[in-house]
């Protein structure tokens, strides 16, 4: 397959926060893929934090670490910009975000918009 951009929408909400997690991306076996850019949405009506990490296997790379992010808004991480997520086929660069819910139950308090050019192998 040839390399291509994708572009993924993951909501993402923990009543666990900042235990919990969502994925948001997996790299595909054997493959490498670039992040493009990452936008993170507060669709809810309060200022919350969240959290975005890139994880090799135990191993996690904080891309935002409780930022708070105002109500209504989105924040652009320009610090994801063309970082290299690999697999070699057993471990699997991925990318996960988590962030508190509101009323303790609803799990879309955020969205995360994640754009990759994949299969740059």
């Amino acid at each position: 397959m040839a390399a291509a951009f994708k572009s993924t929408i993951q909501e993402f909400g923990t009543t666990s926060y900042p235990a919990g997690l969502t994925n948001c991306y997996t790299t595909p076996a054997s493959k490498a893929s670039v992040i493009v850019g990452i936008s993170i949405t507060n669709k809810s009506a309060f200022e919350l934090p969240m959290d975005v990490w890139i994880q090799r296997d135990s191993t996690k790379h904080y891309l935002a670490k409780s930022v708070y992010v105002p109500a209504g808004k989105a924040v652009t991480l320009s610090n994801a910009e063309r970082i290299v997520l690999q697999s070699d086929g057993t471990i699997h660069d991925v990318v996960n975000a988590d962030a508190p819910t509101v009323d303790g139950s609803s799990t879309k308090t955020f969205s995360c918009l994640l754009s990759i050019y994949e299969d740059v192998n």
